[in-house]
């Protein structure tokens, strides 16, 4: 009886959808995978780790969690005692939420730049300083804390150094204008538009668990101090009265120029139509182009100071002064409100030498 010969197979076949698609990712896209992937390694993997391991050590020679050890020092040496798992529950308060709040803010970015990479550094820096410091601490239980924790300040700068150098930097992106519809304004005829803008809620969740963080840190060391670090209460009190100052602007538009105003009726931001060179709208990426959401600050690239009232990614409205400092908010209908000011920048008288 002859046996049927199966014919040789042919090596399996590649998934094709995956092979289409990874052949039509441009090397730009690639390039941010792999940026985003290093940003995740250095803001979040890094950092947490350090947590984990100094936690590790805490407990394991740091003996028994509950026995009264030295928690605060002042001007004269220890002040403060409490029970040992105090740094460890500090550290994990600390060093183990603020990096997943500022990783949880840079994923959504749209390249890695400047402010994502000083970030990550920031962050490997923070975890390591607390760690060596409260480390230190806690199994020395020295008199005199300083150089402990000027050697922490040390350690920190030589782990996120390698970091912040090794991190890649995507070259930003050109923001185009906008070409507005003009808005024709008869002699002596006034045009106003006016917008009311409120922050995002990506910003307002992370100011409140960033207050409420702070808050029962602050809270938390006044108790174990019986009340020594009671100042520490102005912090979260700060945070707090920030986040109420810049949640919400009214944007306006008319033939005086453009004003920004806080719900709450300061802060205050004008442009007269007298001191305005330009008025355009551009797309603006809040932690790319100014690093986070609030009342921003950077500069041009002719080196003048650009002032950003930021909500959140989108249409901005940007104005430029004539000494060439900038001031950009985002709002929507922002192409609106350009071409209102800018058909008023056309029928002012501008002023004489």
């Amino acid at each position: 009886m002859n046996a049927h010969r199966a014919a040789p197979t042919d090596p399996p076949a590649r998934d094709t959808h995956e092979e289409l698609r990874m052949s039509v990712r441009s090397p730009d896209l690639v390039r941010h995978a792999r940026a985003r992937r290093a940003l995740t390694w250095a803001m979040l993997v890094t950092p947490l780790t350090i947590v984990v391991a100094a936690v590790v050590v805490m407990f394991a020679a740091g003996g028994d969690p509950g026995r009264e050890v030295i928690v605060h020092w002042g001007p004269d040496g220890a002040d403060g005692w409490g029970p040992a798992w105090t740094y460890p529950v500090l550290l994990v308060a600390i060093g183990g939420v603020l990096p997943v709040l500022m990783w949880w803010m840079i994923a959504r970015v749209s390249r890695v730049g400047g402010t994502a990479v000083f970030l990550a550094g920031l962050m490997i820096w923070l975890d390591a300083f607390l760690a060596v410091g409260l480390t230190a601490s806690l199994l020395a239980q020295p008199d005199v804390i300083g150089w402990w924790f000027a050697i922490a300040f040390a350690a920190g700068l030589l782990l996120a150094a390698p970091a912040w150098l090794w991190l890649p930097r995507e070259a930003p992106t050109a923001s185009v204008p906008t070409e507005l519809n003009p808005v024709d304004l008869a002699p002596g005829q006034v045009a106003v538009w006016s917008r009311p803008v409120l922050m995002s809620r990506a910003f307002i969740v992370v100011m409140v668990l960033v207050t409420v963080l702070a808050l029962g840190a602050t809270v938390f060391a006044t108790i174990v101090t019986d009340g020594a670090a009671w100042i520490s209460l102005f912090a979260p009190v700060i945070v707090a009265a920030a986040l109420v100052l810049t949640l919400g602007w009214r944007v306006t538009v008319g033939p005086r120029g453009l004003t920004v105003r806080g719900f709450a009726g300061f802060p205050v931001f004008r442009v007269a139509i007298d001191d305005l060179a330009s008025v355009t709208v551009v797309r603006i990426e809040p932690l790319a182009d100014f690093g986070g959401w609030g009342i921003r600050w950077t500069l041009t690239p002719t080196g003048q100071g650009r002032t950003g009232i930021v909500v959140r990614a989108g249409a901005a409205l940007e104005v430029t002064r004539r000494d060439g400092r900038q001031l950009v908010v985002t709002v929507d209908d922002a192409t609106t409100g350009a071409a209102v000011l800018q058909a008023h920048q056309a029928t002012s008288t501008p002023p004489t030498a």
